[in-house]
């Protein structure tokens, strides 16, 4: 599967797509029908949301690719597998559908972070190698993952770790125990959208794991 890259295309990978020729997508364009903008050079390049939009709005199939690149994309860091595997569980039946990729560690989250390009990062602190705060400081301070929203989450709640981390960049802190209701909550807040659970998850709770953070 050929997954569209998140950068704009042209109308040549447009016409591609939409099995058309390239005068075609250009009269769409002067239509008004699919959003489009002029580079300095004179090309004219269409951003991968608005090719869905448009192809949503008259009905025309979607490339599997451009659906998956238009996702929000979820980046789980947590050394609790059983933790891991809940999270993603739940985050998998949300809809709008959210891209989801996990890490184990600081290092595997870092390494992760700058290809997958996260929305947002539901980041453990207690972390064996680099722990979360230094890992949270790395996100911001790459240009590449500065925009990323960070979901602090620790079983080691105390005033202090909330105002470190907070003070990294986090954008949200959660102590655990909290339930999934209150993370996909804190998600849509974040990423400005409505998400909806299949079923009410109020009643599942993240706790934290002995030797976890």
């Amino acid at each position: 599967m050929q997954i569209i890259p998140l950068r704009p295309l042209t109308t040549h990978q447009v016409a591609q797509f939409c099995a058309v020729t390239i005068p075609g997508v250009i009269r769409w364009v002067k239509a008004g029908k699919l959003k489009a903008y002029t580079t300095p050079g004179g090309h004219r390049r269409i951003r991968s949301e608005d090719l869905l939009a448009f192809m949503q709005r008259y009905g025309m199939p979607i490339p599997e690719g451009l659906s998956l690149a238009n996702r929000n994309r979820v980046l789980i860091v947590d050394d609790d597998p059983g933790i891991l595997h809940m999270i993603r569980r739940t985050l998998s039946k949300i809809q709008p559908p959210l891209e989801i990729e996990t890490a184990a560690d600081g290092f595997d989250a870092g390494q992760k972070s700058v290809v997958f390009l996260p929305h947002i990062v539901l980041l453990d602190l207690r972390l064996p190698g680099i722990d979360g705060f230094q890992v949270c400081e790395n996100l911001k301070k790459n240009p590449k993952t500065s925009a990323a929203k960070i979901i602090a989450m620790t079983g080691a709640d105390t005033p202090q770790a909330r105002r470190k981390i907070l003070d990294r960049g986090a954008d949200a802190y959660l102590p655990k125990p909290f339930e999934l209701r209150i993370l996909i909550e804190e998600i849509s807040r974040l990423l400005g959208i409505r998400l909806e659970f299949g079923r009410d998850p109020a009643a599942v709770n993240i706790k934290r794991s002995e030797g976890h953070g």
